[in-house]
């Protein structure tokens, strides 16, 4: 006979140990020997255990001298972990009383045995009710030692569960749910569902010899468990197709990739009818039209509206998740207020479906997820990326990217990571470049301010563009010219971008450093207003500044300044600033020779302008006086440091045979202090300039590294 109470004590050992009581709550039965006890009489529920039995389940072949006396003390314990009266003492054992069904594992005995005497669809039901009862491997955390009775419970548990299995996938197939059974075994497989590899060789069994397309979806939070699984099945399933999504590839052989991009965007120039095509666009208003009706109608859309899409969809990258979040946010808020504030994307992009994942809520959520899959170092280098603007070379990502936990040689293989895990793109064969999207670019900064290497990122960032333009400097004169100007033409973004940064946080030596450095690749690469603006810039820097850089920026500037037409006295004044760093220093550095070339370019300025002046008249109106006689009138005022500032109009060709005259009187003056193999580099440029030909090849004028030879080059543009 069974005796039990009427109490609602639950006891779940098919998975981790845990014990409920009436009220709800876990009791507490600590220690292996105690738990071993409990358990023995729960499989057991409502009849009397032998005490001889619970002795050999406790101690195996190992009893203490006094095992009657050790398990009393033991119940004792037990019966103070657990609601009164539920252990009950017997003549020669002791009873458990509960519920049969209130212990899992009997309930699942007790399902499985009804399943085998029943029919389907209900012994397909009872199966998997027996099966729900699971929550990972039998009394895992009992860690009862040296019990061979307990370790028979465990082994004829488990062998009851893959029984149960087996017999719960023959009744699925039978009913025609074969593929939720594949989607199922796949998901235990690769999740660790089960300890043993029950699931995938159930999987394997059930599609060995049929053509099948399994589809694995974000694998990249399980991405080694993924591709263990997927290179098993596809070894031992001939006809097995797997078609996997994550963010970064499986890695295994036969693997064939295909990059899901982001949409297309409008370009800069695009007119209306090109803008409502691009896919990102379509894709924004179609959304956008589902909360706001004035946009959901095509007639509507002016062109103003249409420009707004595209700001919206090109500071989101064509990311189409991010995009369905701006179009949420329009609920609330203007189109040309959206396009406005996406600055700061992830503060407003929070409004996503409340159904979707969590990871798909915001647009931070969106980066967050894959952030969150980095190593500490793939998180280091994509922090440090953040600091460049127009993509980084691998040279440079060495440079900047490299930390406590990231070595110099360890940057290839991370910026690789970053890549195949769709955080970087690469651009270019050759010498590939790596970028990242705006959106990614922005979160990677938030996270750089967070750890405090913001100043030590960009400090570093500047230093290794400041020593490139140094170095590519001499060369811009050379015949290795072309390749110097692409070299930094491909960093145009980050030398102005690391020039600024300099200057908004007052680096006035730092600033003025890279501008010297980089004021001939402006000249010649043509960006002369972005190089005047930044050159001005930096001379206004406040701080100390060495003379030998300040004379050469200043040069750059009388360079800059005297090319067409301007304000001559402005240009006449930077002459006489500039003039006066060469004089100051006394101890010229012969490695660069910067004081040297600075004080020769003034010098040349002045001289070749001083007579440039003469043929217009020094105090006359423009074009006034021209001539050899005009020209050698003046020649004896126009020495270093007294330059005038004029030039010939440009308005009329006959002005210009006037300023050919005064720099062919330059040249044979030259000549005359003695010889000068550089005078004959301005000829070509002088006789280049035929009336009909202002302002034309002006490259011709840059031939040589002559500094006169520039200086005249530059007035006879300026003149012509």
């Amino acid at each position: 006979m069974v005796a039990t109470v009427s109490s609602s004590v639950q006891i779940r050992m098919l998975g981790s140990f845990e014990v409920r009581t009436d009220d709800g709550v876990f009791a507490d039965v600590p220690g292996a020997r105690l738990r071993g006890l409990l358990i023995a009489l729960a499989l057991e529920a409502g009849h009397a255990v032998p005490k001889a039995t619970l002795v050999e389940w406790i101690w195996g072949e190992r009893p203490p001298a006094e095992a009657a006396n050790a398990l009393q003390r033991l119940v004792s314990r037990l019966r103070k972990a657990l609601p009164e009266g539920l252990v009950e003492g017997q003549t020669d054992g002791y009873r458990l009383r509960v519920e049969p069904n209130a212990v899992d594992a009997v309930r699942f005995e007790g399902l499985v045995g009804q399943a085998r005497n029943d029919e389907d669809p209900r012994r397909l039901w009872l199966l998997r009710e027996a099966l729900a009862l699971w929550r990972g491997a039998a009394m895992q955390d009992v860690g009862l030692q040296d019990s061979a009775a307990f370790d028979a419970a465990v082994t004829r548990l488990e062998g009851l569960r893959l029984t149960a299995m087996e017999d719960r996938f023959d009744a699925e197939v039978a009913l025609g749910h074969g593929a939720e059974l594949v989607t199922e075994l796949t998901e235990d497989a690769l999740l660790g569902g089960t300890p043993n590899a029950a699931p995938a060789d159930r999987l394997i069994a059930a599609i060995r010899e049929r053509e099948t397309l399994l589809i694995l979806d974000n694998c990249e939070h399980v991405i080694e468990s993924a591709a263990a699984f997927a290179h098993r099945v596809l070894g031992e399933c001939r006809r097995l197709r797997i078609l996997a999504t994550s963010r970064e590839p499986l890695g295994i052989t036969g693997e064939a990739l295909w990059l899901v991009e982001q949409l297309a965007l409008p370009a800069e120039d695009a007119d209306p009818g090109e803008i409502e095509s691009s896919p990102a666009v379509q894709l924004l208003r179609d959304r956008a039209g589902a909360v706001r009706k004035d946009l959901a109608i095509t007639a509507q859309l002016d062109g103003h509206t249409l420009s707004n899409m595209a700001r919206v969809c090109r500071a989101l990258d064509g990311i189409p998740l991010a995009i369905e979040l701006a179009a949420a946010r329009l609920r609330t808020m203007p189109l040309d207020q959206l396009a406005s504030r996406l600055d700061d994307r992830f503060r407003l992009l929070t409004g996503g479906s409340r159904t979707a994942l969590p990871r798909h809520r915001t647009l931070r959520a969106v980066v967050d997820w894959s952030w969150e899959l980095l190593t500490d170092a793939e998180r280091m280098v994509l922090r440090r990326l953040a600091v460049f603007s127009g993509g980084a070379s691998l040279d440079a990502a060495e440079r900047v990217c490299v930390g406590d936990s990231v070595e110099q040689e360890q940057v290839l293989e991370l910026l690789t990571a970053l890549t195949e895990k769709s955080l970087l793109l690469t651009e270019g064969d050759s010498a590939p470049r790596y970028r990242t999207l705006g959106t990614i670019k922005e979160y990677a900064r938030d996270r750089l301010a967070e750890t405090g290497e913001s100043d030590l990122a960009r400090h570093v960032h500047l230093a290794y563009f400041t020593e490139l333009a140094e170095a590519a400097e001499p060369h811009l004169r050379r015949a290795e010219q072309l390749e110097w100007l692409a070299t930094l033409e491909a960093e145009h973004d980050n030398i102005a971008v690391a020039l600024r940064g300099a200057l908004a946080v007052g680096e006035a030596h730092p600033a003025m450093r890279l501008a010297a450095g980089a004021g001939w690749y402006w000249w010649l690469g043509g960006h002369k207003a972005e190089g005047i603006e930044l050159l001005v810039a930096a001379t206004n820097a406040p701080g100390e500044v060495s003379d030998e850089i300040r004379a050469w920026v200043y040069a750059l500037v009388v360079m800059f300044m005297t090319d067409g037409p301007g304000d001559q006295h402005q240009a006449e004044e930077w002459i006489h600033n500039a003039y006066r760093f060469p004089q100051r220093s006394q101890h010229p550095q012969p490695a660069t020779g910067v004081r040297r070339r600075a004080g020769a370019h003034v010098a040349g300025a002045g001289r070749v302008l001083a007579r440039v002046r003469t043929t217009a008249g020094r105090r006359g109106p423009v074009g006034t006086r021209t001539g050899p006689a005009a020209a050698r009138q003046d020649a004896d005022h126009a020495r270093p440091g007294r330059a005038g500032c004029g030039c010939v109009s440009r308005d009329g060709a006959r002005r210009v045979p006037g300023a050919r005259r005064a720099v062919g009187d330059f040249v044979r003056s030259d000549r005359a202090r003695g010889p000068n193999r550089h005078a004959r580099r301005v000829r070509p440029s002088v006789r280049a300039l035929r009336p009909g030909d202002r302002g034309r090849h002006r490259s011709r004028c840059y031939r040589g590294d002559h500094p006169d030879a520039v200086a005249a080059g530059a007035a006879v543009l300026a003149a012509g």
